[in-house]
């Protein structure tokens, strides 16, 4: 139902599809980003890499990616890429000490499987746009993009 949920929505959206596709990347990219504990239920697949400059190939721990329910953390040193679930409970711990005096680089590329109305979560819907809504059960599917 929920692979009929997207399609349908993004049959509706006023972006454009590029070769037809239904889902849309993203890019966000921060210095010095700690993420608290979460999950994104609106992306379908995450990329994470870590790079701090002049420090390329270092054996020292730079941050942690966690997964608090699977009680697991994975070291990351400049230059690591990480490709994981973001419907798997996640955080980004904060620089380690060997990092203080660094600016340490992250950017994650999300895939993410909601873009109807151009992400703008105060955007009305369109009377189209809800009867979709009720013929598809799509409710649950808006109201699970908020973060937690």
């Amino acid at each position: 139902r929920w692979l009929r949920a997207i399609k349908r929505g993004s049959e509706l959206s006023k972006f454009g599809k590029i070769h037809g596709c239904g889902f849309v990347a993203a890019i966000a990219s921060s210095v010095d980003y700690q993420a608290p504990s979460h999950i994104d239920e609106d992306f379908f697949l995450s990329i994470h890499q870590l790079n701090v400059m002049n420090r390329f190939g270092d054996k020292e721990v730079a941050q942690y990616f966690c997964f608090a329910s699977l009680v697991v953390c994975v070291e990351l040193r400049p230059g690591d890429v990480l490709l994981f679930n973001p419907h798997v409970q996640h955080s980004l711990s904060q620089k380690t000490k060997a990092y203080e005096g660094d600016r340490v680089h992250v950017s994650t590329i999300y895939i993410k499987t909601k873009h109807v109305n151009g992400n703008d979560v105060d955007a009305e819907l369109t009377q189209e746009e809800l009867m979709a809504m009720e013929q598809l059960d799509a409710r649950k599917l808006l109201l699970t993009a908020n973060y937690k």
